[in-house]
């Protein structure tokens, strides 16, 4: 068996088309997750004040927290089972966006009729497809998204591990 050797710069560990190693580009997919779920949380619970939902939007507000910052942790420590949570999230959430555009699909195709609120002067079926095209192609420019965060992050979880291997091992002379 031929012995590998650990190389921090190789190709597969880069991201962004080449533009950025992936723990930056983790890091980078964190703030950005942060971002997202304060911009959700925030204002739902602006808008609806009752205790449960403020109370449930600080729970969320401190697992957000806790996620996002873990992989900052992971890469700082080279530990990659602090991967683990925000990748368990980011799964969760991909599975999410799956069912949440399927089912939006899926309630349009089953109403017969058309928002009016569209502004498409052409004919029923034609602004029905124009509707359908449009959430699907929504749906999946968000699964993309959430997979490439998705093995972003696996890829710096691949190369955490494998530095830390490479660390424990004894050096061959």
């Amino acid at each position: 068996m031929e012995d590998q050797i650990f190389n921090p710069e190789e190709p597969k560990y880069k991201c962004c088309c080449g533009c950025c190693h992936v723990t930056t580009g983790t890091k980078i997919i964190s703030i950005i997750s942060l971002i997202g779920v304060l911009l959700a949380i925030v204002p739902f619970v602006g808008l609806h004040p009752t205790p449960q939902l403020i109370g449930l939007g600080i729970a969320l507000f401190f697992i957000a927290i806790f996620t996002f910052i873990t992989p900052f942790i992971a890469i700082k420590h080279n530990n990659p089972n602090w991967l683990i949570p925000f990748l368990v999230l980011t799964a969760i959430s991909l599975i999410y966006v799956i069912v949440r555009n399927g089912l939006g699909i899926l309630d349009f195709i089953s109403n017969p009729e058309v928002p009016q609120t569209w502004p498409l002067e052409s004919e029923h079926e034609t602004r029905r497809a124009l509707v359908i095209a449009v959430f699907a192609i929504k749906a999946i420019f968000g699964i993309a998204l959430h997979l490439w965060y998705y093995f972003i992050v696996f890829r710096c979880y691949q190369y955490l591990s494998l530095k830390r291997k490479a660390e424990i091992l004894p050096m061959n002379p």
